[in-house]
């Protein structure tokens, strides 16, 4: 089985039920408030931001291949990270894997 179905489902172009991937809790003091999403509720509340509105510490691709070989498609994993509002741990929050294409 190659990378591509081991990460991916079904056609190839679904992730398999691993991701998207979240973690709600701080993995060092298990705390679920994070600080930007708590500057984003406050944004909210006070009529800043629409409810639909998100935001996070950073966000990065990575793309997943062995630079020795050439491949027309290879994974690219995604992660969102935040801040622990009560210990002050970055952490990732959310991960997702898509395939990405060589342009030709």
């Amino acid at each position: 089985m190659g990378l591509k179905e081991k990460i991916m489902g079904g056609n190839g172009d679904t992730p398999k039920q691993d991701f998207p991937r979240t973690y709600n809790k701080c993995p060092n003091c298990g705390s679920e408030r994070r600080i930007v999403s708590v500057i984003v509720a406050d944004m909210i509340e006070n009529g800043k931001a629409n409810k639909s509105f998100n935001a996070y510490l950073s966000m990065q691709n990575t793309i997943i291949k062995d630079p020795t070989r050439t491949v027309l498609s290879f994974p690219v994993l995604t992660t969102v990270e935040d801040a622990c509002y009560d210990c002050g741990t970055r952490y990732v929050v959310a991960a997702t894997v898509q395939m990405g294409m060589e342009k030709l």
